[in-house]
């Protein structure tokens, strides 16, 4: 439980904190987009304890400089899809909001449409804890938010 306490604060201090920090080198930010794409690669190979090596790898490395936080967000949402697959349902949990509250900053679509998928991953893993109320909460979040992509993108 502590750890996943310390997962969404650190999520939290990254956003209140990432306008103070110097920008990041170049060769810093593609390593870790690289080893985070590679985790997710990983992950859809069900190879998912390399995918946690990789993810968390390139997590620390955006941690040591400044990142994409929307990138960070996705990188958190992957883990927390491995930790559900893995019943660690708690670390998933932490996981999942530590990313939406990396991507709520941010108000493009692209954001919009990973707030949507993880409220749709929170939504199944609420399912598969029994909490079927809270599922659907999330599910309808996620098609809220899916909507209103629609109408601006027809504006």
């Amino acid at each position: 439980m502590k750890r996943n306490q310390s997962i969404s604060q650190k999520a939290a201090a990254r956003t209140s904190n990432h306008d103070k920090k110097s920008s990041p080198s170049n060769d810093q930010n593609r390593y870790a987009v690289s080893l985070c794409l590679k985790g997710i690669r990983y992950f859809h190979q069900h190879a998912y304890l390399q995918a946690l090596v990789c993810l968390n790898r390139g997590l620390n490395n955006w941690q040591e400089t400044t990142g994409n936080l929307l990138a960070e967000a996705v990188a958190m949402g992957y883990l927390g899809q491995i930790y559900a697959k893995q019943h660690k349902f708690w670390f998933a949990l932490a996981c999942y909001k530590a990313a939406l509250s990396l991507c709520r900053p941010r108000n493009s679509a692209t954001s919009r449409k990973f707030q949507a998928k993880l409220h749709e991953w929170l939504a199944e893993l609420c399912q598969n804890c029994g909490h079927d109320d809270l599922a659907h909460s999330h599910l309808s979040t996620a098609t809220h938010l899916r909507q209103g992509i629609k109408l601006a993108e027809l504006n």
